[in-house]
């Protein structure tokens, strides 16, 4: 519900409790951030390139990789499934404005488990031409505990004060700020970790279940992964150094990212229709209690009838053939539902995702990106 607003800027929150927006100032203190981080003069640049028929390419000077651009195929049948000078303009609104919030969180020692932003903007026809008319920024900040509300509005109030991009646009802007509160573990006595998943209301697709023992010895099984393995989730991410997570995702995500709820709910909650999600299930014979091993993800490409696969493996597991059977598992699944291409993407520098792939019959191919390779495997 909406809870204050001072103009054209909004701010809602899911609390029970209404909750007064405060005016923003941008005092010495926080003046203190941009200061700090910014000094004197900076410049920026970026060259675009008309490549042919309605597509181009964008470069910066701080960044390797190119962006590949369109016009707008609302506007001039431009390319579709391509950034749009108008995508780009909101890309910049949304990541400037999480940037600069995250500084502040950091500069206030605020925690919070996960941000996102949503830049919205409307085009209307012109005389001339076309210009937007509005831009609306709605962050949804997810917070630990409740008691944090209010100061979490307030910080997001200053970040969007404070927001680079924003400042520069002449465009009238709404911002329209949510807090949520995060449910990392089901509430209840009942609740318990260490219990494995009990049947969910979602199926999964238990043909794909397969026994399996690593190298060392020790039994797992292979399963789709369900709803109820949240907590064993947050466990499993734990388990994961920082080189691991890098080699996953490309680039460094914090754990309070990676266990955010609105996270693993996207990936425990899976619509097999569109991907499959394998987790490596260990049941202590001592204990009976279960833990996440490894996951493997194979997402569907329809319009190319292919699979992408992806593999993360704890790290006191690693070298022990886990990883290579979750992708060889998933490279059985993408058979049995008729895809005709496996590709998996890596880091240059991992060589041991380098070795399982080449193990498993994929050929590798050099990308634009220097920093990258894909591996394929025909069906």
């Amino acid at each position: 519900m909406t809870v204050g607003k001072q103009g054209n800027v909004a701010v809602t929150s899911n609390a029970p409790l209404v909750t007064v927006y405060k005016e923003i100032a941008v005092n010495a203190q926080v003046g203190d951030i941009t200061t700090n981080a910014i000094k004197n003069h900076h410049r920026y640049r970026v060259v675009a390139w008309w490549t042919s028929g309605q597509t181009g390419i964008a470069k910066s000077d701080s960044a390797p990789n190119a962006i590949h651009f369109s016009v707008s195929p609302k506007f001039l049948r431009g390319l579709e499934g391509r950034w749009t000078p108008e995508d780009l303009l909101l890309c910049a609104v949304a990541s400037c404005y999480t940037t600069t919030f995250n500084a502040i969180a950091i500069h206030e020692q605020f925690e919070y488990t996960d941000l996102g932003v949503e830049a919205e903007a409307i085009v209307s026809k012109a005389d001339p031409g076309y210009s937007f008319s509005e831009i609306v920024i709605r962050p949804t900040l997810t917070i630990p505990q409740d008691d944090g509300r209010e100061r979490a509005l307030d910080l997001l109030g200053k970040a969007n004060a404070l927001c680079l991009v924003s400042r520069a646009l002449a465009t009238p802007q709404t911002f329209e700020a949510r807090v949520e509160v995060s449910r990392l573990y089901p509430a209840g006595p009942s609740a318990n970790m260490d219990q494995p998943p009990q049947p969910s209301m979602q199926r999964s697709p238990l043909q794909y279940v397969w026994p399996c023992t690593m190298k060392d010895g020790t039994e797992v099984v292979l399963r789709p992964i369900c709803p109820e393995d949240e907590p064993l989730m947050v466990k499993f991410h734990e388990t994961l150094s920082d080189r691991s997570v890098y080699f996953r995702y490309f680039h460094s995500v914090s754990l309070r990212t990676r266990v955010a709820h609105e996270r693993l709910a996207r990936i425990c909650f899976v619509d097999h229709d569109r991907e499959l999600v394998l987790v490596a299930d260990y049941e202590d014979p001592k204990t009976g209690h279960h833990r996440i091993l490894g996951v493997g993800r194979l997402n569907k490409v329809p319009e190319r009838n292919e699979g992408e696969a992806a593999v993360l493996v704890s790290d006191q597991c690693q070298s022990r053939g886990l990883g290579t059977e979750l992708l060889r598992q998933l490279i059985l699944v993408a058979l049995d539902q008729k895809l005709t291409r496996v590709t998996v993407e890596m880091l240059r520098e991992n060589l041991a995702m380098q070795t399982i792939v080449k193990r498993l019959g994929f050929r590798l191919r050099l990308l634009d990106d220097p920093t990258a390779i894909r591996a394929f495997r025909e069906l």
